[in-house]
Order: structure tokens, then C-alpha cells, then sequence
């Protein structure tokens, strides 16, 4: 995996995670024009005692402060209207992170390690599950590229903390006082130390050896930071290894809320065989483990060309086709239609981020079982599997 700037245009990403990283990067270059305005404004107060016996240059400083209080007027009317694009759900964070330091493994550099260490037990924080994917992975595999080659050993460590009020006007966060998970990448050397945070923005403008893409991208990590009301903040070091520090609101009552990979209605689990067809390894292990969680086994089928040949190979083995329709190779309408001529009766739900549910009607009207729109929740996807398993045996 290479570390990844922000295109909208990514024809590998789902329109929902298309929009989710513009929303995140506006998001966080909103509030990034809120900070630069104010601090503009700052040194603006600052001169304008030094000025007071050079009326030209008086005026030039006074419209400057009036265009960075415009600018700052802006971003506080921009900021509140960015949402986010889906619904929050409970999120578990050690999966989450066991996948995302996996992934990052594939870049690193000779003699470079990543090492999880989770500390206490579950951490549950509420969230868009795709959105803190992208982040978790691509800033971990951004920390990575620009540090590998002087951080031999990478630490990914997870715990619990608490802020205060005297800590956030510290650190001049917007989060509210309470518990929170904090997701800690450093070198093995180097020990996290609460007490020597940096806000995100005093780090952030006096970086001037960044390149613009990764200024960009880091906009896109503070967005969507801000959006699950959490923040960014650094831990710099005298022999230039920095700690990063992401922090996200624990849930109040842990005890008595299900994490995203946990269902208590045993009616929605199932033991019957799933041949899952999609060309994304990104969301293969996701999947699977949603799948197996539920009770299923399943068979991985990396296109529609293999997806045929297994399920011709395995007659009567295979009760639900979960098939994706953008593919590589034979997409998912030829897919449907060659499944069909083998066995007319073969199950099929539809499941495509590209594509909305009119746009695969044809396919619908034909036969498909049903239609999940990517992103989707753990819940949803029982639902729509034993809808249609339980009709077949009904």
C-alpha cells in the first residue's frame, strides 16, 4: 500500500468514501482557515502598537486584519454545516486496529516493524465505520513512509485517559472533558507522556518541512478526527521521532452498548455457506470476519469469472452468492446472468458501493434476492442474509 493523497476521482473507492474523504477534508480545511485566521489576527494585535507612527503601513495592517477576520467569519460559518455522511454505530477498536497494522506492514521499509499493544480491555467508541478505516490505515501507513527510515520499531498503542477543561485549553482543543481512547503511534523508544501533548495546530503551522500532499492529507485526518469529536495531537521529541496521538470519546456506559461486531438476536445468525464475490481486498477481512461472526462459513471468490467456477465446482454446497457488481473481468450483471444459467434457483445479493439499488433493477427483476448498498452495518447485513435464506426454506 502506498500512502494515498486525496482523489475524489479513485475509481477503487465507493461514492460514499468518495464524498466521506471530501467531507472530512472540508471539514478539517475549514477549521484549518479558522486557526490560520486567528493566529493572523494575533500578530496582527501584536504590530499594531509598532505602527502607530507610520500611517501607511497602519492602513495596510488594518486591512489585513479585516481580511483575516473575514476568513475567520467564513470558517466558522462553514465548519457547522459539515456532517457526517452516515449513521454512527458502536466500534470496536482492536479489529479495527489489528487490520489497519496489517495493511500498513505491506510498505514498510527493510528492517522496519508495526507492533499493536492494547491496553485494559475492549475499546468501544461510536463512529463511521469506513471513514475511521481510511483514517487508522492511511495514517499509519502515512507515519510510516515519512519516519521508516529513522523508526526501526513502530508502536500502535491503545488506552484509556481522561481530559480535563485546564487540559483542552492546554492543548486549545474543541473536545468536550471526559473519558477518551487514545490511539498512540510512536516509536518503540519513546513513551507516551500525556503531559508533553501538543495541540494539533502548534504542530501543524510550524512544520515547514511537510509537502503540500501531506498537509493535505493530514486536513483530511483532522477532519474526520473532529467529526467523531476527537482531535489530533503531537508528542515531539529532541531527536526528531514524533509520537502522534489520536483521541476519540469513549462510550458512557460500555457495559450495557454491543460493539460493532456483537448481535443479540440469535435469530439473525445462521450456519449455512456463502460464497462472497468481490475484487476489494481492503474489505475482504471485514466482511469475512462480519460473516463468521454471524455463524457462516465462507468461500472467497476474488472475481466473477473464479465465483462461477466455484459455485459450478460445488453443487448444492452453496446457499447465498453475495456478489459485488463492480469487478474486474466479468462484473456483477454478467456474473448474475451465467450464475443463473447454472442453477436458476442460485441466491444472490446484490452489494455494491458504485451503484444505487436503480441502477441494478434489471438485475433485481431477473432474480437477485435483494440489494445492500456499501457502507453497511453488521445488523443490516444479518437481516438481508437470513430474509432471503429463510424464504428459500420456508
Amino acid at each position: 500500500m502506498n500512502m494515498t493523497s486525496l482523489d475524489c476521482t479513485d475509481n477503487t473507492l465507493s461514492s460514499e468514501e468518495r464524498l466521506g474523504d471530501l467531507l472530512a477534508f472540508s471539514n478539517g480545511l475549514a477549521v484549518a482557515m479558522e486557526a490560520l485566521c486567528s493566529r493572523l489576527g494575533a500578530y496582527n494585535d501584536l504590530l499594531q502598537e509598532e505602527l502607530e507612527d507610520n500611517p501607511g503601513a497602519a492602513a495596510y495592517l488594518e486591512a489585513s486584519d479585516s481580511l483575516a477576520r473575514r476568513g475567520l467569519s467564513w470558517a466558522c460559518g462553514i465548519a457547522p454545516m459539515l456532517t457526517p455522511v452516515a449513521e454512527f454505530e458502536p466500534i470496536d477498536l482492536r479489529p479495527l486496529l489489528e487490520e489497519a497494522v496489517k495493511r500498513s506492514s505491506r510498505i514498510l521499509p527493510l528492517n522496519c516493524t508495526v507492533e499493536l499493544e492494547f491496553g485494559g480491555g475492549d475499546m468501544i467508541i461510536e463512529g463511521v465505520l469506513p471513514l475511521l478505516q481510511t483514517l487508522c490505515v492511511k495514517g499509519l501507513s502515512m507515519y510510516v513512509a515519512r519516519h521508516g527510515a529513522r523508526v526501526k520499531e513502530v508502536v500502535v498503542e491503545v488506552c484509556e485517559t481522561e481530559f480535563s477543561e485546564a487540559d483542552l485549553r492546554i492543548l486549545k482543543s474543541r473536545m468536550a472533558p471526559g473519558r477518551y481512547a487514545l490511539i498512540v503511534i510512536r516509536p518503540a523508544d519513546i513513551m507516551f507522556d500525556k503531559t508533553r501533548l501538543r495541540g494539533f495546530w502548534d504542530t501543524f503551522l510550524a512544520d515547514e518541512t511537510r509537502s503540500m500532499e501531506e498537509e493535505i492529507i493530514l486536513l483530511q485526518f483532522y477532519g474526520t478526527t473532529l467529526q467523531h469529536a476527537g482531535d489530533i495531537f503531537f508528542q515531539e521529541e529532541d531527536d526528531d521521532k514524533p509520537l502522534a496521538c489520536l483521541a476519540f470519546p469513549l462510550q458512557a456506559d460500555r457495559q450495557q452498548m454491543q460493539a460493532h461486531a456483537h448481535i443479540s438476536d440469535t435469530a439473525l445468525f445462521g450456519t449455512e455457506t456463502i460464497l462472497l464475490v468481490d475484487d476489494e481486498d481492503m474489505i475482504w477481512d471485514v466482511i469475512i470476519d462480519m460473516l463468521q461472526d454471524l455463524g457462516y462459513s465462507v468461500v472467497l471468490a476474488e472475481n466473477g469469472l473464479d465465483a462461477i467456477e466455484i459455485y459450478q465446482g460445488n453443487p448444492g454446497s452453496i446457499d447465498l452468492v453475495m456478489l459485488d457488481m463492480i469487478m474486474p473481468k466479468l462484473d456483477g450483471h454478467q456474473t448474475f446472468f451465467r450464475l443463473r444459467e447454472t442453477d436458476p434457483e442460485v441466491r444472490v445479493l446484490l452489494c455494491s458501493g458504485y451503484v444505487s439499488e436503480n441502477d441494478v433493477r434489471d438485475v433485481l427483476e431477473a432474480g437477485a434476492a435483494g440489494f445492500l448498498q456499501k457502507p453497511y452495518r453488521m445488523v443490516d447485513l444479518a437481516k438481508h442474509i437470513r430474509a432471503i435464506l429463510d424464504t428459500k426454506t420456508s
